[in-house]
């Protein structure tokens, strides 16, 4: 299954030598947003990064009425 969209890579863009990022990702214009959880996860670790969301947890509790 193929789909040309116009607003995709234009041929101007392709003369102007801007990238092509529509073959880099699967769902071209969305964000990796699981990127921010996998890094964090990856510098932290499991248990640090479940710390860090408990007191989140705790302080929001705190400023509860």
């Amino acid at each position: 299954m193929r789909y040309q969209a116009a607003y995709l890579n234009s041929e101007f863009d392709e003369a102007q030598g801007v990238p092509n990022l529509v073959v880099k990702s699967l769902q071209t214009t969305r964000r990796f947003d699981a990127l921010k959880l996998w890094m964090g996860l990856e510098a932290l670790g499991q248990k640090q990064y479940a710390e860090i969301i408990d007191h989140g947890i705790t302080l929001a509790q705190q400023a509860a009425p």
